[in-house]
Parts: C-alpha cells; sequence; structure tokens
C-alpha cells in the first residue's frame, strides 16, 4: 500500500512502479491502481499479470507475467524519492516476503526488470 500512497502523495516525481499482483497481492495492486485514477503522474506502472485488471482511464502499460516467466508476485517502486520493493513466494510456494527500502538494490531491480521485460522508459 506505501507504495501507491507514494505515488499519489508525490505525483511529480519520475519513478517506475512495478506491480505483480499474483493471487497475493491482487487486492492491494487493484486498491491502488483505483487510487491513481484522475491523477496526473510522473511514474510509469508497468503491470506484469495474466489477469490485468485495468480498467480504461488508467496510464498503465501491461505485460503478460506467463510471456515474462515471472511466477512470483512483487511490487517494486523506484522514484525520486523514497524506493520499496516487496518480494513474495512463487504463487505454488509457502507465501514468504522479503521486503527492502535499500536504494542500490531497489534499482537494480527496477531497471534489471524494466530491461528484461523490454519496456521503454517514458519521457
Amino acid at each position: 500500500r506505501c507504495l501507491w500512497e507514494e505515488v499519489v502523495r508525490r505525483p511529480g516525481d519520475r519513478g517506475l512502479l512495478f506491480p505483480s499482483p499474483g493471487r497475493s497481492l491482487g487486492s492491494s495492486v487493484r486498491e491502488g491502481l483505483e487510487a491513481l485514477r484522475g491523477l496526473e503522474f510522473g511514474t510509469q506502472v508497468i503491470l506484469v499479470s495474466d489477469r490485468p485488471d485495468v480498467r480504461p482511464g488508467l496510464p498503465v502499460t501491461t505485460v503478460a507475467a506467463r510471456e515474462a516467466g515471472i511466477r512470483n508476485p512483487f511490487a517494486i517502486y523506484y522514484g525520486e524519492g523514497p524506493a520499496y520493493a516487496l518480494l513474495g513466494a512463487a504463487e505454488d510456494g509457502d507465501g514468504a516476503l522479503y521486503h527492502t527500502d535499500d536504494r542500490a538494490l531497489v534499482e537494480h531491480l527496477a531497471f534489471g526488470l524494466q530491461r528484461d521485460l523490454g519496456i521503454a522508459l517514458s519521457a
């Protein structure tokens, strides 16, 4: 939830936000996307999901998780302000979570994911 609040609180900041909800983060991602409705924000949102729940009117890029080979739910935010990553176990795993606000690690995760998914940075 804090990832979405950061984008809403600092809408002018440029950043990357990668939510991949899986079953364990699904409701928080839906709520977060709705919180962005109607806002102009500088963060590029890339939803990694096989069942994107994006409704019209939201500036979100979607990538199919299966095609990308992604099985773990996660949320990664790297922007001008705080950085944060939440990584969950694979959907068939035990639900363990790892989270960090280590800026260098989150930067590595965000830009590596952006590169691996073939997502161009918006201007």
